[in-house]
């Protein structure tokens, strides 16, 4: 059951999500998350201190990387599946594509400010 301005907190997290996209935490945030995936190399002798870390580190980098987005999800995921995989489809994508160009990150981020007005107005 929705609580009476839903659409408005939803819709406002959504925008935030968008210009939290640009900054510099988050590409800071995805430029590390992208170089911990691709290390495959040995993990040194103590294996399960050395894993806790590099779980604890990507764990941060994703954290940094999607926070607001993945907030918007919670916010707009409790109340439609589509808007869910909407999202997730954007976390894939800051997550498996490769880094984007500005002009193309500007898009995504005004794409995703636009779809939380959308939002936040559509009855």
């Amino acid at each position: 059951m929705p609580w009476p301005n839903q659409a408005v907190v939803a819709g406002l997290a959504l925008a935030v999500a968008g210009v939290y996209s640009l900054s510099p935490i988050k590409r800071a945030s995805q430029a590390r998350c992208r170089e911990l995936c691709a290390l495959h190399g040995p993990l040194p002798f103590n294996l399960m201190r050395s894993a806790a870390v590099a779980g604890a580190r990507y764990g941060l980098s994703c954290l940094g990387c999607s926070a607001a987005l993945m907030v918007a999800m919670v916010l707009i995921g409790m109340s439609s599946l589509w808007w869910a995989v909407i999202l997730g489809v954007v976390v894939l994508l800051y997550k498996l594509a490769p880094a984007l160009q500005m002009r193309y990150e500007v898009v995504l981020s005004l794409s995703l400010v636009a779809l939380g007005v959308v939002y936040a107005t559509t009855p």
